[in-house]
């Protein structure tokens, strides 16, 4: 067997040249690129794939830079690449990387170092279907959807009206796909006069069917379904939750003249659906409506309209029956929030009277049963009406309407509110 070895120090390679003397020829090529100790071996056992075009590429050029040719599966390899175009084309070829489907990991096994595309935006870089590498963010994190800081912020103008939401006019909306996005913020600046805008939302990809949504100011538990009549930027922007829709959309339904500039930013994180829709904490009173609307009635009577004060009765059981009257006249209870403090049942009975109940006598419209070491609340705003007389309680032991059984005093503490 003969061993020829070519050194070529400025291309950092080496070729070996193995031939036995057994009569049969065999060639084999050991590639070691910078001393890497790269390798693969090519023989008439282990052929070089004619697909192979980095190994081919590779060959051709060590080969070609030493002025040499090899037959290699058939193929003939020859080529004429320089050396510094052999340097900027290095490829190491090992087959240590190479591992089989669940194969376990061993400590200091080789392997390619895998390189990634810092992407700020969102743009393709490559076409569906094709190979590509895995793009990072700004901080050098893997870019997935749910990434804060990931989405393109949206802008567009409005320049003109469209009346009917179906029928598309250019420069009437204002659209924004948030498909991956959670909740949305807008604003809108420029110079213009009597612009109106509502908030919309579609299902489809397409905005084939659009409908429309709350938004909520960004300074107040304010919640709208349109900007309003806008002369110049609000002193707010609008807050929208956007998790089940796929585009939403500002569609001009008035205007006199100007540009109406809208800047749309796209958020990951969940919010409430509208958080100004909810109670903050201490406000009793804030479900009172403009108008007569209905706050709610248990009994035939009054409702509760915006203007009237409630009244806040402390309850504290003393060793009686705790007789009181909260209020002469027609009211409603509004509110309640009592605690039994004892081993057994308590009740207690509200009466529609103009002076103090008498347990035994009086006769309850209604009561309530607090069970041994429970408590009973009554959701402010939900009225139960007193319409005539006044509103009276007491406490008792026993069910009966005319039970006259008292409590010990400290059973029952809490709280009653009326109107």
């Amino acid at each position: 067997m003969s061993d020829n070895q070519q050194v070529d120090k400025d291309a950092s390679y080496i070729v070996r040249s193995l031939e036995k003397t057994n009569g049969v020829d065999t060639q084999i090529i050991a590639l070691d690129i910078g001393g890497a100790g790269a390798e693969k071996l090519l023989s008439e056992d282990n052929p070089l794939p004619s697909n192979d075009a980095a190994a081919v590429f590779a060959l051709n050029a060590i080969l070609a830079a030493l002025g040499s040719t090899l037959t290699v599966d058939g193929s003939v390899l020859t080529g004429g690449l320089t050396d510094s175009e052999l340097r900027a084309n290095p490829i190491a070829v090992s087959s240590s990387a190479s591992y089989a489907e669940d194969t376990a990991h061993v400590t200091g096994a080789m392997g390619n170092l895998m390189f990634g595309i810092r992407s700020d935006a969102d743009a393709a870089t490559a076409d569906d279907g094709d190979y590509t590498v895995i793009k990072l963010d700004e901080k050098g994190r893997v870019k997935v959807s749910s990434m804060p800081a990931s989405y393109a912020d949206v802008s567009g103008n409005i320049t003109a009206v469209q009346a009917v939401i179906g029928v598309p006019v250019a420069g009437g909306t204002v659209t924004a796909d948030v498909s991956r996005a959670s909740n949305v913020m807008m604003f809108c600046t420029g110079i213009f006069s009597a612009i109106n805008c509502t908030f919309e939302g579609c299902l489809e990809a397409t905005g084939e069917n659009w409908f429309g949504i709350q938004a909520i100011r960004s300074n107040a538990n304010t919640i709208e379904t349109s900007t309003g009549s806008l002369s110049a930027a609000p002193t707010y922007a609008w807050e929208l939750s956007v998790n089940a829709l796929a585009r939403v959309r500002v569609r001009a339904t008035a205007r006199t003249s100007g540009t109406q500039a809208w800047l749309i930013k796209l958020g990951t994180y969940a919010t409430e659906p509208i958080p100004g829709a909810q109670l903050p904490s201490g406000t009793q009173n804030s479900l009172l409506q403009t108008g007569a609307n209905v706050i709610g009635t248990a009994r035939t009577g009054s409702p509760i309209v915006a203007g009237t004060s409630a009244s806040l009765f402390k309850v504290l059981a003393g060793a009686s029956t705790n007789a009181a009257l909260l209020k002469t006249g027609g009211g409603l209870v509004t509110g309640y929030q009592l605690t039994n403090n004892a081993a057994y049942a308590v009740f207690v009975k509200f009466f529609a009277t103009g002076s103090t109940p008498v347990p035994g006598t009086t006769v309850p419209i209604y009561q309530i049963q607090i069970p041994a070491g429970g408590s009973i609340t009554l959701p402010q705003g939900y009225g139960l009406n007193h319409s005539t007389g006044g509103i009276g309680i007491c406490i008792t032991k026993g069910s009966a309407e005319l039970d006259a059984t008292a409590v010990a005093a400290g059973d029952v503490v809490g709280w009653i509110q009326y109107v």
